[in-house]
């Protein structure tokens, strides 16, 4: 649809669109194919349905070399910045890492803290981090929601991810900390929330595993 134009909706008529965001007062128009009006939300033909990505979504163990593109990977990014915060404090502070040197240290790191010699990364070309403001009641659940919209993002755009734990012990090191302070980053002030390892999957992704029964409760 045209930055600028006008839209007919079939029940409100013609609503104007402007930058491909914002319409009138009656018709709000996004870019991912949702019109809000009158409190209703009106899913349009060329989008999927958001479920579809939640329950797809897989973890992915295992990475081609194929290096996903810089706009590609912005939009992951883009995704996590819009994720929930407690009092849209936005606490979390997002760093990907292209450079094949850290990765590397990365994935030393990762693997000594887990007692493994294996790559925690699976290989992954992409290594995103998530640090969280301490300072900041919410941080932990916070940057969690930026990983989970990341994660989901990264399915829709047709790439593999998987969360990497080990982040708070990483991040609590001098070294990290350091090198944390290199970026100009307060590293006393962010803890490590989680890694995300980010590519395209090599081979398929694994069945959904049977969801686990009573996990639900309604209290009417």
């Amino acid at each position: 649809m045209p930055q600028n134009s006008k839209y007919s909706h079939p029940r409100l008529g013609l609503c104007r669109v402007r930058d491909g965001i914002l319409a009138d007062s009656r018709c709000y128009l996004l870019r991912g194919g949702l019109s809000f009006a009158k409190n209703r939300i009106i899913r349009h033909k060329n989008m999927f349905s958001g479920h579809q990505y939640i329950f797809t979504r897989r973890s992915c163990r295992k990475y081609t070399t194929q290096v996903p593109s810089r706009p590609l990977v912005e939009q992951v990014i883009q995704a996590g910045l819009y994720a929930p915060s407690g009092h849209n404090g936005q606490s979390w502070l997002i760093l990907t890492v292209m450079n094949p040197e850290i990765q590397e240290r990365l994935r030393h790191i990762n693997a000594q803290i887990m007692g493994t010699d294996s790559d925690p990364f699976y290989g992954a070309p992409v290594i995103i981090i998530v640090l969280g403001d301490t300072t900041k009641r919410t941080y932990e659940c916070d940057g969690a929601l930026a990983l989970g919209n990341m994660m989901l993002e990264a399915h829709r755009l047709g790439m593999a991810s998987c969360w990497i734990n080990r982040a708070k012990e990483t991040f609590a090191l001098p070294e990290w900390k350091e090198w944390l302070r290199s970026l100009n980053i307060e590293a006393d002030r962010y803890e490590g929330i989680g890694h995300l390892a980010l590519g395209f999957a090599d081979g398929p992704l694994p069945a959904p595993m049977p969801r686990k029964p009573h996990r639900t409760l309604w209290v009417d």
